[in-house]
């Protein structure tokens, strides 16, 4: 559940970044912006961040030869096939490291569920 938070708040990052996740704000009938229902308030971005820095602290544990490709993956959202061309691995070998990596993970953060 951490890594999948940490993962989506990511990608949002990333795509804010890439201008994919940029979008007119709507106006109510006196002209002002609607308030976003995903805009989080100071209590969910102190819960997020804690969380954010439990799961790097464990990502941090892995064995070097998973936390290379769980970073690369899920942190910096590389495809696989560009995860393998920076380690200079197989497409295939990338996947199975990114699973094995990700059970370690659930295993290590089992305990906020």
């Amino acid at each position: 559940m951490a890594l999948n938070l940490l993962t989506s708040q990511h990608r949002a990052e990333v795509a804010l970044k890439r201008g994919g996740g940029q979008s007119k704000a709507s106006l109510d009938a006196e002209g002002m912006p609607e308030p976003d229902a995903t805009v989080r308030g100071p209590d969910e971005n102190v819960a997020a961040n804690e969380i954010g820095v439990i799961v790097r602290e464990a990502i941090e544990t892995l064995d070097d030869e998973y936390k290379s490709v769980v970073i690369l993956r899920d942190l910096q959202g590389l495809s696989y096939e560009e995860v393998a061309e920076v380690l200079g691995l197989a497409p295939g070998t990338v996947r199975s490291r990114l699973h094995r990596g990700r059970e370690k993970l659930r295993e290590k953060l089992r305990h906020l569920e």
